[in-house]
């Protein structure tokens, strides 16, 4: 049985500088982010719409609030 390391693939998330992912465009991630922030819809309904997954906007969105 092959361990995670070897079967995982890298995942296209983050808009921080210096992750090791391929980031969003800083436009989507803000885009999306003041979607849920400020207008106050739901990640579950945000994220389909940017093609981004769920967990990703909601760290996007903890940034964005976080300043």
């Amino acid at each position: 049985m092959a361990n995670k390391r070897e079967t995982s693939r890298p995942h296209p998330g983050g808009c921080a500088k210096g992750e090791h992912r391929r980031p969003w465009p800083r436009e989507v991630c803000l885009t999306a982010a003041r979607a849920v922030v400020d207008q106050g819809l739901s990640a579950h309904e945000v994220a389909p719409r940017f093609g981004v997954p769920y967990t990703t906007l909601l760290e996007w969105s903890k940034k964005y609030r976080e300043g």
